[in-house]
């Protein structure tokens, strides 16, 4: 109900703010400090837990910055870092290290290394210490009692979730802390081991008895120091009930503590302020006077003046060097402009030429000029005395100066040579540089899904339906890395088509037909996952493999049937001497081809990718909310279903757009199109056809390298 929800929203922000306000710690290492320290780093991070990183990785080329970038967003307030020399090992206790207002314990220490076992920490009790005012010490007792302590209240705490105590004494005398960590263990007093045996569930020796009522009349088994009752001054009342195992409530207990380690022996070195600052607070061997102290300020001051003085020399010069580079390109293009302007000037080019000459002449002069440029061989003489040049190949086109102005001595051709065709029509140069990838692709989509076909009939003996559906899936990606050889003999420079209109034909065909049989195997593996996942009640016993099988040989005449039009419209072209097997269609029927692609892209890519994202989607949020599965578990299933549907967004997706964007240009009328944007498109859509064929070159390893493991969730 509503109720409900606004009560568990509320519940849950109060227990993430319990959770933000104890304070959490790093416990590391810095440098290189042996076996012994890293089992100490080990056994203080079993103090400081729940509330520490257990499985902290610290690795050699890790910096004290970056365990502070990651202190902030996980909340955490304290870092206890132990270092080694040569003489003594070093324990750095640093507060809030995020910020700068942080202090800085620096101690040397001496342990006897001790096994902690796993203990369950459901409170913890520190009793709490007073420094004297002015005594530096006491920042390290308080610093370490906030991180033990925590939140924890003691006169608001259940006693009875008190599990392990830690216990911190600090010798006046010696100047040194006492680390010890206790488990807490309560016992009934005045009664012998044989009652309290029986009481906990054990059964003590009675092998000497005759009766057992001597078990609870004679003293057996009893110690002198069980038999001797407390004096009044080891007693204590305490405020709430506090009551272990063989103890009634309101009988007198015994607090035992157990050493479980680490213990440890503190000793002050220094205080510093701020993180790895170096500015220092508090030394324990080193006084200086306040002379001395000023003096170390005055040249910490005049090295941070020397540093911010070369700092804006620093900036200054960059400032200056960028407004040279600025000076030098606008001289730089002011000559460019004036060079294309003396290069232009027809005058200066010529400067004795008459300023009128006849219009018809000098129309003459320019044909012959022209076909001397683009045939090399001087005109023929016509009878009238005149040179006359004839008319050039339609496939000549305009040339440009470097300026990109036509000049004097190229104008443009007259109506009659001008060509029909487009010089935006034709990107053959993009496609003959994509041949090495295309041979490249098709060992490894031939071997790839050639391997995952030979397991499947090989290896697998009982069939569920992923595993249909998995071989499917392989057996196209084979049937359509057959047709790259082909492709890529065509893209090869110059691209010319070399089998025939039947081998066009059939090699436009197979390449669609694998192609959307891919994609519909790819959404039947995903719509298996879903129904085995989040409905896997509903379809035990109801879905076989005969109906997995059936489905995909109707899969196979889907794919045919929206394939079967390319057998019509796939055609040879001839353009600048060269043949073309035109993937779409010639410029005659693309007003029938353009509907067609658009139907293809809509039920054959865009309809199973949204069934294929739904089912995933699904998968992941059954998957997430269930209790039962560890977090690596879980991430394994996000990872799969991740990469599933980002091949499919990059590969198939784009292909589609693209092509049909192609096909959009293409339908443009003359002298509408823009030729960089017409270039952009059909880059970008060869390119999204290496991508598809990456993808069938990957399904084998996200498909069938996985089928042993589709059967538990399938």
């Amino acid at each position: 109900s509503k109720n409900q929800k606004t009560e568990r929203a509320a519940a849950l922000h109060q227990a993430q703010q319990e959770y933000s306000a104890v304070p959490h710690s790093f416990v590391f290492n810095r440098g290189r400090v042996g076996k012994n320290v890293r089992q100490l780093i080990a056994d203080v991070r079993k103090v400081m837990e729940p509330y520490t990183a257990r499985a902290l990785k610290v690795r050699k080329n890790n910096s004290l910055k970056d365990f502070v970038a990651v202190a902030g967003p996980l909340g955490v307030t304290h870092f206890l870092v132990f270092s080694k020399s040569s003489s003594s090992i070093n324990f750095v206790s640093s507060r809030n290290p995020p910020m700068t207002s942080g202090a800085h314990c620096q101690l040397v220490l001496s342990f006897s290394p001790s096994s902690l076992p796993q203990v369950l920490l459901l409170g913890a009790a520190l009793q709490p210490f007073s420094a004297q005012p002015g005594f530096v010490p006491g920042i390290a007792i308080s610093q370490v009692q906030d991180l033990a302590l925590g939140l924890v209240e003691l006169h608001e705490v259940n006693l009875n979730n008190i599990k392990r105590c830690l216990l911190i004494s600090y010798d006046a005398e010696t100047q040194l802390l006492d680390f010890r960590h206790y488990s807490l263990k309560v016992v009934p007093v005045g009664m012998n081991k044989a009652v309290k045996k029986l009481l906990q569930e054990k059964f003590p020796n009675m092998s000497r008895l005759e009766d057992i009522s001597e078990l609870l009349v004679k003293d057996i088994n009893l110690s002198e120091s069980e038999a001797e009752q407390d004096g009044t001054h080891n007693v204590l009342e305490l405020p709430q009930a506090y009551a272990g195992r063989g103890n009634m409530k309101a009988q007198q207990s015994a607090v035992r503590l157990t050493e479980i380690g680490p213990r440890m022996t503190l000793q002050l070195i220094k205080v510093e302020e701020g993180l790895a600052q170096g500015n220092v607070l508090y030394h324990g061997f080193i006084h200086k006077t306040e002379a001395e102290v000023k003096e170390i300020l005055a040249r910490k001051e005049a090295k941070l003046q020397l540093k911010a003085e070369r700092r804006q020399k620093q900036e200054a010069d960059v400032e200056r060097k960028r407004r040279q580079r600025e000076a030098h390109r606008e001289k730089s293009l002011v000559g460019i402009r004036r060079k294309r302007q003396q290069d232009g000037d027809s005058d200066a080019e010529d400067p004795g030429a008459p300023e009128q000459q006849d219009a018809g002449e000098q129309s003459e002069e320019s044909d012959a000029e022209y076909y001397r440029q683009e045939v090399g061989e001087e005109p023929d003489k016509g009878e009238s005395g005149g040179d006359r040049a004839p008319a050039v190949p339609s496939s000549c086109c305009h040339q440009k100066e470097k300026g990109g102005g036509d000049t004097g001595r190229n104008p443009p051709p007259r109506p009659e040579m001008a060509t029909n065709l487009s010089h935006c029509e034709n990107f053959s140069s993009f496609q003959e540089s994509l041949w090495p990838v295309l041979a490249a692709q098709f060992p490894a989509a031939l071997v790839g899904n050639g391997i995952a076909v030979y397991r499947f009939l090989a290896r697998e003996r009982s069939w569920h339906s992923g595993i249909v559906y998995s071989f499917h899936l392989a057996f196209s990606g084979m049937l359509y890395s057959l047709s790259l050889p082909f492709l890529a003999a065509y893209y090869y420079p110059p691209k010319h088509w070399r089998y025939g209109p039947v081998l066009c034909k059939l090699e436009r065909f197979l390449f669609n037909c694998n192609l959307y049989g891919g994609i519909f195997f790819v959404t039947c593996i995903s719509l298996n996952r879903y129904l085995g996942v989040v409905h896997p009640l509903r379809v035990h016993g109801r879905l076989r493999p005969h109906h997995a099988k059936v489905l995909s040989m109707v899969i196979w005449v889907l794919a045919g049937t929206f394939s079967a039009p390319t057998l019509f419209f796939a055609e040879l072209q001839e353009a600048e001497g060269a043949i073309e097997c035109l993937g779409s269609a010639v410029p005659q029927r693309l007003q029938e081809f353009y509907p067609y692609s658009l139907v293809l892209a809509a039920l054959c890519c865009g309809l199973p990718f949204l069934l294929t994202t739904s089912c995933y989607a699904a998968i992941i949020r059954t998957v997430f909310r269930n209790p039962h599965l560890s977090q690596p578990e879980k991430r394994k299933v996000g990872i799969l279903v991740g990469v599933g549907v980002a091949l499919y967004a990059f590969s198939y997706l784009p292909y589609h757009i693209f092509r049909n964007l192609n096909l959009r240009r293409r339908l443009l009328p003359p002298g509408t199109e823009d030729c960089a944007v017409s270039r952009t498109i059909h880059t970008t859509a060869q390119v999204c056809k290496i991508l598809v064929n990456l993808n069938i070159c990957l399904h084998p390893l996200l498909y069938a390298a996985l089928a042993d493991s589709m059967q538990s969730c399938c």
